[in-house]
C-alpha cells in the first residue's frame, strides 16, 4: 500500500478539503503541482466520488487520464488553489512548516484528518506531523531520545515533503 503524501495531511485543508471528503476509502493519494497553484487528487473509483466534489473541481480526468503524462494512474480530480495560500505553500514546500500562517495550521489541525487534542498534558497525543507545525517541544524531546541527538532549537521536526509529491504541469 502507498504511504499518503504529506501533501493529503498540508495541502487539501488549504482548499477545504480531506481525504475522507472522496468517499470511504476511495481515496488514493495527493499530489501537487509545482508551481504550487493545483492540487491533484488520486481516487480508486470516480463514481464514488460525491457530485459536490465533482462539481468543486476545476478539471476531471478520467481512466488513467494522467498515467502517460506524470505516472498517477486512475482517475484523478484537479483543483486550483487559491492564491492567498501562496506564502504558506512556498513555506510547505522547503519544510518550513512552523513558518506557516496561523490561519493555515488552524485550517491543517482541523481539516487534516490527522489526531489532534489541544491539550497541555506531558504526553504526546496528537499526530507528530501536526506536531511539527509548532515545533513541539514534546516532539523535540521524543527526537532527541529516539535519535540520541541535540537538535537545535532553528531546526524544523520533519523533513520537508518529497520532490514525489510535486509534478511540473
Amino acid at each position: 500500500m502507498k504511504k499518503e503524501h504529506l501533501c493529503t495531511f498540508f495541502v487539501l485543508p488549504l482548499i477545504g478539503l480531506s481525504r475522507f471528503n472522496f468517499g470511504e476509502g476511495n481515496f488514493a493519494n495527493c499530489y501537487v503541482s509545482e508551481d504550487l497553484s493545483k492540487v491533484f487528487v488520486q481516487v480508486h473509483d470516480i463514481k464514488v466520488v460525491p457530485m459536490e466534489i465533482k462539481f468543486t473541481c476545476t478539471t476531471l480526468h478520467v481512466k488513467d487520464g494522467l498515467k502517460e503524462k506524470y505516472g498517477i494512474p486512475g482517475a484523478v480530480l484537479e483543483f486550483t488553489i487559491p492564491e492567498l495560500w501562496n506564502r504558506d505553500l512556498q513555506l510547505f514546500q522547503k519544510g518550513l512548516y512552523s513558518k506557516m500562517s496561523p490561519h493555515a495550521k488552524d485550517l491543517i489541525k482541523k481539516l487534516s484528518g490527522l489526531k489532534y487534542e489541544d491539550t497541555k498534558l506531558d504526553k504526546m497525543v496528537t499526530d507528530y506531523r501536526l506536531l511539527a507545525l509548532d515545533k513541539s517541544p514534546y516532539l523535540r524531546e521524543y527526537l532527541e531520545e529516539a535519535l540520541s541527538v541535540h537538535l537545535t532549537p532553528d531546526l524544523e521536526l520533519m523533513e520537508p515533503p518529497a520532490k514525489e509529491q510535486f509534478i511540473v504541469v
